[in-house]
């Protein structure tokens, strides 16, 4: 079995990774994750100036406090990973970085472009290190096999999606129609359909 360094070695070509450079490349996976989670956690969460200020001081609000807590621990990864800081970090500091990150106060809007752009600098400084280590000779193929394979399951992801918004759109065309509409019988046709190619490709209903 291999371990440590040799676990990311999978052609037996170039030298073993440094430590180091796998802490690195790990600190992006786990910065990565994080921004799913908090992508997942404001998804549909009342927020906004006003109500986020009333919920982030409510101890009660358990969904405002679980993301306050999580945005405030990927701080110190952020910072240190992708932007680079040393040394201790100041209060100024954390404040800076914990802006770029939304939260209960942050607009839909304003979320979505805070995560693309935070998502945009973790792919590519994870691609900057892993081309760096290339360039140096070091054996990454194990980390390029897990890229592959996370993007693969990125674009079913995305293919998923594509064929759920389809039912949706046959959906609410369905509720435009009558019962004697002449489109209607296609329509419903066209959602029995598609429905099953969903259920054949992930093994579960749509959920709307």
């Amino acid at each position: 079995t291999k371990t440590g360094t040799e676990t990311y070695k999978l052609q037996g070509t170039g030298s073993p990774m440094s430590d180091t450079m796998i802490t690195k490349l790990a600190a992006y996976g786990s910065l990565k994750d994080s921004m799913k989670d908090i992508e997942d956690q404001i998804k549909d969460m009342s927020r906004g100036p006003i109500v986020g200020v009333l919920r982030e001081k409510n101890p009660y609000d358990v969904a405002a406090q679980k993301l306050n807590k999580l945005v405030e621990s990927v701080v110190p990864g952020l910072a240190r990973t992708v932007f680079n800081e040393v040394g201790v970090l100041t209060d100024a500091d954390v404040r800076r970085y914990k802006a770029m990150v939304p939260n209960v106060k942050t607009e839909q809007e304003l979320a979505d472009g805070l995560l693309e752009m935070l998502k945009k600098k973790i792919a590519s400084g994870y691609e900057s290190t892993l081309n760096a280590a290339e360039d140096a000779k070091v054996d990454v193929s194990g980390f390029r096999a897990r890229q592959a394979k996370e993007n693969q399951a990125t674009d079913t992801t995305a293919a998923h999606s594509g064929l759920l918004d389809e039912i949706k759109a046959l959906r609410e065309k369905v509720k435009t129609t009558g019962l004697v509409d002449k489109d209607r019988p296609a329509l419903i046709q066209s959602i029995a359909a598609k429905t099953k190619e969903y259920l054949q490709k992930t093994g579960q209903s749509p959920k709307f």
